[in-house]
């Protein structure tokens, strides 16, 4: 009877029709018999090729719901049919279709039933699996062979078979006649659209059916995969449409968040470094890098890229589903995304290396888990080609959001290369963040007597939050480049307030009085910063206090060699020539940092020793002066220790052994007498 009403013209008796069908389908109504299904499925069908838009729209929001009810009874069943029992189906093999494709037909599906590949299944079953196949087949452009219609269009199949995936992950995980259906049908489909010309329509569903695959079953797709993701790199070259490769970067973005999938497919793809097989993660890492390098940066482009920053200004392409044709983009993007992507990467790594969020003060020497054994593999493959990217972008930029975004990438990057054991790559990031923190200057030219700009600023703070928080994670090595820079921050910071001083008559301009404000706050964050050394641990303070000795010898060196800027030229036994004042930041640091942490102090006395006895022998008196200065300080500190300590030994054995641990007090008393007459010889000298 249904079927003789929609050969009428009467639009509001065909909306009636759709009503009445999946009144008749809901299963509390009447059960899911494979022909009832049929017959209503190619009703909708019929309805859905009408040219009145409101019929068509109203089919197809049908045919929604009748496929979700059909697939919502199967997923609801899944436990009363063993899977072990089936008969394991050969999706290729032809099922003989019931009637001529054509419109106006009906199937019957008595031959499809009867088909051996589907007959051991349940009806409601039977029917969610032949629906499916015939949906895969619309979508490669060929006739259903279930339900007798041409009437379906590709776009609608597409997105039927991304909802049921979408929706129904279990029945095909579990089922392996479903399975099956997805291995043999699903992913060869998504490489022949993407391989062929792409509509927009067409475009989007089909990079939403591969997201679902790669969220929900990356685990049963296979070898697909590799050549899927190749294809969605190509698509990103610039010599694609502008929606195109944005609707292709929308995707790769939500690959690179998810670190459980950019884990799998290093494992599968690269881990093996097998030459005939396509290193996956590493691919798509370089892919990003490319489209950055080769992306020219106009003079609007950071402040796009800045807007963009924010979700709420962004485009949403792989969700215009109702669109038929591409909005207007701008240009940049694409670049955008490739950016953003690059970032959820080392944010993807970051989290795989450190899932707890641990105190990395702390984190000297600890082995590495397995997990974070992969994860350390996969940062070699990905470091230079982000780190290249993230250097050219923040060079041209000036856009303050937009580079602090990209410096706290540094942060990340460094944090996790130096808990995964990776001194080189670590060094790198370090290196070029600390380029970023001074002034650039011309060949020779001392940075120090630049003006820092607001993205040096920025820098430095991002410098100085990984000393602070990320100590455990530095050895002498990247300690000495950290130390090297602050100590050039540090005269900056101190000739801008002499001048400051000086000229305190001057009216100064805003910006000045802003990046006036910037280092104090700096000089704040670098005082504070050897404070809190007394959280890091042994390791790291021992590596934190050679790397100032080592700057503190570079000094004396340059010193000797008459490279240095920090002391008047005179002769190096005479004494002041000017009221310049002495700065030997490395050295005062160390004393400062041997001072705050003299409850360990037999940890470093030796080495405190060696590096002080060197300063209090310089040639130069007023260096001579300041190493005799800090022994003292260091030996007063020490012995105040030892006296806190034998009190303590009074009440306990403990405090006794405390005190028998300590100093070896004669050796230093040599090197501090030697040390003063040195000094009182320089003085008769002068005399």
């Amino acid at each position: 009877m249904l079927r003789d009403l929609v050969e009428l013209s009467d639009e509001q008796l065909h909306l009636k029709v759709l009503q009445i069908l999946l009144l008749l389908l809901n299963p509390k109504s009447l059960p899911l018999i494979e022909e009832l299904t049929a017959q209503a499925l190619t009703i909708c069908f019929r309805l859905y090729g009408q040219k009145n838009p409101i019929v068509h729209n109203t089919a197809a929001a049908t045919l929604r719901q009748i496929v979700t009810l059909l697939f919502d009874r199967v997923t609801s069943e899944l436990d009363t049919i063993s899977s072990s029992d089936a008969t394991e189906l050969k999706p290729s093999s032809p099922i003989v279709p019931t009637a001529s494709p054509r419109i106006g037909t009906y199937a019957t599906p008595s031959a499809a039933s009867a088909n051996p590949l589907t007959a051991h299944l349940p009806p409601h079953f039977r029917s969610a699996w032949l629906l499916f196949q015939d949906f895969c087949t619309v979508a490669r452009g060929e006739n259903g062979q279930w339900i007798a219609t041409t009437a379906m269009s590709k776009p609608l199949a597409l997105e039927l078979i991304e909802s049921i995936l979408n929706s129904n992950p279990e029945l095909f995980l579990t089922r392996s006649e479903f399975r099956k259906l997805l291995q043999e049908n699903v992913c060869p489909l998504t490489d022949q659209l993407l391989a062929g010309p792409l509509t927009f329509s067409l475009a989007v569903r089909t990079v939403r059916i591969f997201l679902r695959l790669m969220q929900k079953f990356r685990t049963i797709t296979g070898a697909d995969t590799d050549k899927i993701v190749l294809r969605l790199i190509k698509l990103s070259d610039p010599e694609n449409p502008l929606w195109l490769r944005t609707v292709i970067m929308e995707v790769m973005r939500i690959f690179c968040g998810d670190p459980q999938l950019l884990k799998s497919w290093f494992l599968a793809f690269d881990l093996h470094n097998a030459p005939s097989h396509p290193h996956l993660f590493t691919d798509v890492v370089h892919s990003f890098s490319t489209i950055i390098s080769m992306t020219p940066i106009e003079a609007d482009t950071p402040s796009q890229l800045t807007r963009f920053s924010n979700a709420s200004n962004r485009p949403k392409l792989i969700e215009a589903l109702t669109d038929h044709e591409p909005p207007a983009l701008p240009e940049a993007f694409p670049l955008f995304l490739a950016i953003d992507s690059l970032i959820a990467v080392v944010e993807t790594l970051t989290r795989l290396t450190d899932p707890n969020r641990l105190d990395l003060r702390m984190q000297k020497n600890t082995p590495l888990t397995d997990e974070q054994t992969v994860v350390q593999k996969m940062a070699v493959c990905s470091w230079a080609p982000i780190l290249e990217s993230l250097q050219m972008l923040v060079h041209k930029c000036e856009e303050e959001t937009l580079i602090q975004y990209l410096l706290n990438a540094y942060q990340n990057f460094a944090n996790a290369c130096g808990s995964l054991a990776l001194p080189g790559p670590r060094d790198a990031f370090l290196s070029s963040l600390c380029k970023l923190c001074l002034p650039h200057t011309k060949h020779n030219e001392d940075p120090t007597f630049a003006s820092l700009t607001p993205k040096n600023i920025q820098a430095c703070k991002v410098l100085l939050n990984i000393a602070h928080c990320l100590g455990g994670i530095l050895d002498t090595r990247a300690w000495h480049l950290v130390l090297d820079t602050l100590d050039h921050l540090d005269r900056i910071i101190h000739d801008s307030r002499v001048n400051q001083a000086t000229n305190a008559a001057i009216p100064v301009p805003p910006t000045s009085s802003s990046i006036s404000a910037e280092l104090n706050i700096l000089a704040n964050l670098l005082a504070r910063l050897f404070e809190s050394t007394r959280f890091l641990n042994d390791p790291a303070l021992l590596d934190m206090l050679r790397a100032l000795g080592n700057l503190t010898l570079q000094f004396l060196e340059q010193v000797a060699t008459g490279s240095s800027n920090a002391v008047p030229t005179a002769s190096p036994t005479v004494g002041p020539v000017s009221n310049k004042t002495l700065r030997m930041f490395a050295m005062t640091k160390m004393v400062d940092t041997a001072l705050g942490n003299m409850d360990r102090v037999p940890l470093f006395w030796d080495l405190m020793v060696s590096e002080l006895d060197c300063v209090a022998n310089s040639k130069n008196v007023r260096i001579r002066q300041l190493g005799v200065e800090s022994l003292v300080k260091l030996i007063t500190a020490a012995l105040s220790v030892k006296q806190e300590a034998r009190n303590a030994s009074s009440s306990n054995e403990e405090g006794l052994q405390k005190v028998r641990s300590y100093l070896p007090i004669s050796q230093v008393t040599r090197t501090l007498v030697a040390s003063i007459f040195l000094l009182m010889m320089s003085v008769c000298i002068v005399c």
